[in-house]
């Protein structure tokens, strides 16, 4: 979600700079746009996971981009101003042109593409159609 995590991550890291940030999707969109499952924290702080989302709810709530964050449990539901992210989004593509979406992750590296077939002498049946998928 363009920057978005990387500036949640960042105003959370100055509270609590030790603490892996792992962001989450939510299975539907009613109940917000990502999400901050507290439960690997909660060995390391000591604390309960709803104490944890709260605790974070106070630092990412103020964020200009965040409409509003609810804690379900041991997540931190964060929903996102749509408009903002219109925005940010048209702008990105605007800036980037041809290259919005895309990535250097391989590059420099080499990929292995394998091609496979059924065997046309012998029988389909599952255990080449399988072979086949991995």
């Amino acid at each position: 979600m363009l920057n978005y995590q990387k500036k949640i991550t960042a105003v959370i890291k100055e509270s609590l700079p030790d603490i892996e940030i792992i962001f989450t999707r939510l299975p539907s969109v009613e109940m917000g746009d990502i999400a901050i499952p507290c439960f690997t924290m909660a060995k390391q702080l000591r604390k309960n996971p709803a104490m944890i989302a709260a605790d974070l709810e106070k630092l990412a709530s103020g964020l200009d981009f965040v409409e509003k964050t609810e804690v379900k449990g041991g997540y931190l539901n964060i929903f996102l101003k749509k408009n903002q992210v219109f925005k940010d989004t048209i702008e990105d593509i605007l800036t980037q042109k041809e290259r919005y979406g895309s990535s250097s992750t391989g590059a420099g590296k080499k990929a292995l593409i394998e091609h496979t077939s059924i065997n046309p002498n012998a029988s389909p049946h599952v255990g080449r159609a399988r072979n086949a998928m991995i």
